[in-house]
């Protein structure tokens, strides 16, 4: 998830802190778009 945030346009840093905890800086996106892309992301790379 790291990496394709990354990638991503907009998206200058993305770290992983900790298990649970990304930290992202953008000085584009709002935290809702953030929002989308990250349950977009789950919802694809993630199965039960």
């Amino acid at each position: 998830m790291v990496k394709a945030l990354g990638r991503e346009d907009g998206i200058t840093r993305v770290i992983r802190e900790d298990r649970e905890v990304l930290l992202v800086a953008t000085p584009t996106w709002s935290t809702s778009q953030l929002h989308e892309w990250v349950v977009g992301y789950l919802e694809e790379n993630i199965r039960d």
